[in-house]
């Protein structure tokens, strides 16, 4: 199936160190990106059972966070169409925003791989040309164990409810403390 680029909007610092990483690894930044979002989402689907679903409420409280402390930026990325059937299947399923999705993929390849703004000089690599391996071998050190990636996945796209402020789930008129928010004055 042919790909075809999406244009998401995603955090601007994310998007300018996964640019960073691909451009020095010598990749093609768009089509790689589709790659570790379907990394993630194997994960996912792997590892389904040991994640709770986001409730209602949790949905609307990770997205309007994510949009109110994000620096949105589009970003274009080349996927197929069964990766974004899919992609949209299980981020319904668990009600996790896409783009939230997304960001956290990519947000871990480069967390993965080491980006930092050190030149090859201040690595003490010899040659310049080096530094696509030595960064691939620094990203397998850094790898994390299943339990840590599990956790990471929970801390940055899950939340119970019991986690939501008390101000939002007022504002959402949810029960907070067993008390409902008196719409009446």
């Amino acid at each position: 199936m042919p790909n075809s680029s999406r244009n998401i909007k995603i955090d601007s610092d994310c998007v300018t160190n996964f640019k960073k990483m691909a451009e020095d690894l010598h990749l093609r930044a768009a089509q790689w990106a589709g790659l570790f979002v379907q990394y993630e989402l194997d994960f996912l689907k792997r590892d389904f059972l040991y994640f709770s679903k986001n409730t209602d409420l949790a949905y609307k409280y990770l997205t309007q966070k994510y949009k109110k402390e994000s620096n949105l930026e589009s970003y274009s990325i080349r996927m197929n169409q069964e990766l974004i059937d899919d992609l949209m299947i299980w981020c319904k399923g668990y009600k996790i925003d896409k783009a939230m999705f997304i960001e956290y993929a990519l947000k871990s390849a480069y967390e993965r791989v080491g980006v930092t703004t050190d030149s090859a000089e201040e690595r003490n690599i010899k040659r310049h040309d080096l530094m696509p391996l030595y960064l691939l071998e620094h990203s397998f050190t850094e790898r994390l164990s299943l339990k840590k990636r599990r956790n990471v996945f929970r801390e940055r796209l899950l939340i119970k409810d019991d986690l939501i402020p008390d101000d939002f789930k007022r504002e959402m008129n949810v029960k907070v403390d067993g008390r409902r928010k008196s719409t009446t004055k």
